[in-house]
């Protein structure tokens, strides 16, 4: 069963960690037209992660990475 592509705006929590990341968008790697790259905000602290569509699919089929539709219970907020 192939895993739901991740799609633009969806959240994602870090299983490990609990950091909240959102997606940003998909583009194709330079000399790799067959290889997309995602790109990922990471909400505690604004830092932009790149990598592989399909790295990021295995996280989430291993769970490493679950979707989530409310954010603020998985926030992590330093006051």
């Amino acid at each position: 069963m192939k895993a739901a592509k991740a799609k633009r705006g969806e959240f994602y929590v870090h299983k490990k960690n609990g950091w909240v990341y959102q997606v940003l968008g998909y583009a194709k790697m330079f000399e790799h037209e067959e290889q997309d790259i995602i790109f990922l905000k990471c909400m505690r602290d604004n830092m932009t992660v790149t990598l592989s569509a399909e790295l990021f699919e295995l996280y989430i089929k291993a769970n490493k990475f679950l979707k989530t539709e409310n954010i603020l219970n998985n926030l992590k907020v330093s006051l």
